[in-house]
């Protein structure tokens, strides 16, 4: 199993000691975040998780605890989102400069393979538009590419979620053509600084700018981190023209207080408040705890490993 920590909230900013507590106690409990009424008891250990994917903005707080999940024997790696928005657009992130450092902090304890960096979502507005874009690129490959092989894009998707920021001018639509120039631009800074550039969801094909499809969850680099080979299966369920391959998440939407103005996970204020209140390190659900109502389901995780008369072809 492929362990998402996660995708509905940043974990490793704001509760990486209750996911330790989770990996050291072999369970977490999930609740369904269509129905909450269903929860599922997720039990798992060193040898059925294959690797942990990590989506944050800033894990400073959780360099100090990786040794720990290291020592456990959990074998991970991080999608490290690193944009050059100010506050008006992420109006809970510590500064940039800081956030680079951390950067190149994790970096540095677990190599350029395991660090991904994410230039999402790409957003325009009367502030933000190509030229500020190329600029902050530019800078940003410079600082970060010693610290990582690939750079993650995709241009800002506009729905009910982030409307009152349409409404108020800091997110618009992106024209086709200001997304390929921006792409083709992007696909030549980042190729000379030796770095792979992948869009994320993306509707439209921008291989011909230079850059290609990715894949977030990706089998090939799961693979090189793990040190076996995978059988792994497409996420279904995921937005259209997702390339990931099957993972779990263990997060809960609506707990990042980071108050990013594009973010389709946490997007109702007063419910980040309120969860936050009810955050225990201990608790074996994120964020709050169960009222007895609910439908409890019992999962025992497996591991995705191939059969070793599979595994010689891969290494």
């Amino acid at each position: 199993m492929i362990l998402s920590a996660s995708r509905r909230t940043d974990i490793p900013a704001f509760y990486a000691q209750w996911f330790l507590n989770r990996l050291r106690a072999g369970e977490v409990y999930v609740r369904n975040p269509m129905n909450h009424r269903q929860v599922t008891r997720l039990l798992f250990s060193p040898e059925s998780i294959d690797c942990i994917v990590f989506w944050t903005k800033d894990p400073e707080n959780m360099l100090p605890l990786l040794p720990q999940i290291d020592a456990m024997g959990y074998r991970y790696y991080f999608q490290y989102t690193l944009t050059p928005y100010g506050r008006e657009l992420e109006s809970g992130l510590r500064g940039q400069e800081e956030r680079i450092d951390t950067f190149v902090k994790l970096s540095r304890m677990l190599g350029r393979e395991r660090v991904v960096w994410r230039y999402d979502p790409v957003v325009f507005n009367s502030s933000w538009g190509f030229i500020q874009h190329v600029d902050a690129f530019t800078q940003l490959c410079q600082r970060l590419a010693p610290y990582t092989d690939t750079c993650v894009i995709s241009f800002v998707d506009l729905y009910y979620k982030n409307e009152p920021a349409v409404k108020a001018g800091l997110l618009r639509p992106i024209e086709e053509a200001e997304m390929h120039e921006t792409c083709q631009a992007f696909a030549q800074i980042a190729a000379h600084h030796h770095l792979a550039l992948r869009t994320c969801s993306e509707a439209l094909d921008f291989t011909a700018d230079g850059a290609l499809p990715g894949s977030c969850i990706d089998r090939d680099r799961l693979e090189k981190v793990c040190g076996y080979a995978l059988n792994l299966k497409p996420d279904s369920g995921q937005r259209d023209h997702c390339r990931c391959y099957r993972s779990t998440d263990v997060g809960t939407y609506n707990t990042c207080p980071h108050g990013c103005a594009y973010c389709y996970a946490a997007f109702r204020p007063k419910l980040v408040a309120a969860n936050r209140a009810a955050y225990d390190p201990d608790a074996p659900l994120l964020c709050g705890t169960l009222t007895g109502s609910e439908t409890l389901t019992v999962r025992e995780a497996r591991s995705d490993r191939k059969p070793p008369e599979q595994q010689l072809s891969l290494f």
